[in-house]
């Protein structure tokens, strides 16, 4: 089913054309399509008043269009990014290594001083030999109970980590969704007005410069608006 003023389809329901605005009259063939420059020129001839209502409303829209344009661009570049959400655990050797070389060098560092005090007093020496032994597994123990909490928490950071990142991502998900919706619905409300506007000049800047040579009575109405921003 097809316009019989324009051509353009028709769906179903429509009570009138989404690109001419003319009533519908359902026809099994499509009529004659006129060109983008003609039907811009057979656009129904508008009042100052209503040619800057005009170009204050599309002003909005295209705004609003181009804003959310930027929006989803920004969006789905975001979403293009490679990010790494493969958990990787800490190992418990990673924090416990340096204890070991604390044992060793504690070991020396009391037998050493147990060599120095034998001969000055044979009880600091005693204690000395016997720190040899213990002062190692003390440091072994404690190292291990330690690197055990540090490996724990370094665990549940890097958790925490992945599950941020695939909730943003989630997030975005929704946002480029919420957007494409938007730039749908925004053009389908621009559509109507289609017939007004010249390609090339479907922007927000065409509608402010339309609305400051109205309101300075360089043009007067959208056509000769049109009309004038196209030439220059």
């Amino acid at each position: 089913m097809f316009c019989s003023k324009c051509g353009a389809k028709l769906f179903n329901g429509d009570v009138f054309c989404r690109i001419c605005g003319a009533s519908t009259e359902i026809t099994d063939e499509p009529a004659e399509v006129v060109s983008e420059a003609t039907a811009v020129a057979e656009a129904p001839s508008l009042t100052t008043e209503e040619s800057i209502a005009l170009a204050d409303k599309l002003f909005d829209l295209y705004k609003s269009l181009e804003r959310a344009e930027g929006d989803l661009k920004s969006a789905q570049e975001v979403l293009k990014k490679p990010v790494d959400t493969t958990y990787r655990p800490h190992a418990r050797f990673k924090f416990f290594w340096p204890f070991l070389i604390y044992a060793v060098i504690a070991v020396y560092a009391f037998y050493f001083l147990a060599l120095l005090s034998a001969r000055a007093n044979a009880y600091v020496a005693l204690f000395m030999f016997v720190m040899v032994g213990i002062s190692p597994i003390a440091l072994l123990i404690f190292g291990g109970v330690r690197a055990n909490r540090l490996a724990s928490e370094a665990n549940e950071a890097s958790h925490r980590r992945i599950m941020e990142i695939k909730r943003h991502r989630e997030e975005k998900e929704k946002e480029v969704a919420t957007l494409k919706l938007k730039v749908n619905k925004t053009k389908d409300s621009i559509k109507c007005y289609s017939h007004y506007v010249p390609i090339n000049l479907r922007n927000s800047g065409s509608m402010r410069k339309a609305k400051a040579l109205l309101s300075a009575g360089k043009a007067s109405n959208f056509s000769e608006a049109m009309e004038l921003i196209g030439k220059k």
